[in-house]
């Protein structure tokens, strides 16, 4: 399970210095990182993700946030992690140090897209969406009706709605 401690909290203040540098403050995955606080999905999948075999020591964050790449650019699993390795968004988007060679096997990518959405995890993208949407004072498409089967699914709804958002932006 990931467990946030003292340690990732300076290599995470190393990797935004390296980043303020290399990428624009205009990149459309430093806004998205700027405008969501993705913490509540540790919580939402903590139970359910400690039962996945393989997962038990990567960061759930970043598999969702894989998630959210893989749909806004169309990409296969294996695709994804190639441009994880060439693109600088990706990896700060990721939370990936610049020079960082090693990656997720696509495989666990796809093991956690198909995981199922909890009920609290419906609720909590809504009450962001509902934020967002009175931040941006704009409409988004809602999650209460939601009927997909997994985390890729709920992921492809909430991409649209990160575009709405930041197009407005």
């Amino acid at each position: 399970m990931h467990i946030y401690n003292e340690q990732q909290h300076h290599t995470k203040d190393k990797i935004f210095v390296a980043y303020s540098i290399l990428l624009p403050e205009d990149s459309f995955w430093r806004q998205i990182d700027k405008i969501i606080n993705f913490d509540f999905i540790v919580k939402n999948f903590r139970n359910q993700y400690e039962l996945v075999k393989n997962l038990e020591d990567i960061d759930i964050i970043r598999l969702f946030k894989y998630q959210l790449l893989k749909i806004y650019y169309n990409l296969t699993d294996e695709e994804l992690i190639k441009n994880t390795d060439i693109d600088i968004s990706y990896k700060y988007f990721l939370e990936y140090e610049p020079m960082n060679i090693n990656y997720l096997e696509h495989s666990l990518i796809t093991s956690f897209g198909n995981l199922k959405p909890n009920k609290n995890l419906l609720e909590d993208l809504n009450l962001l969406n509902s934020k967002l949407s009175i931040l941006k004072d704009i409409p988004i498409i809602s999650l209460k009706k939601y009927q997909g089967d997994n985390i890729y699914d709920l992921a492809k709804i909430f991409v649209n709605n990160m575009k709405i958002v930041l197009k407005e932006h």
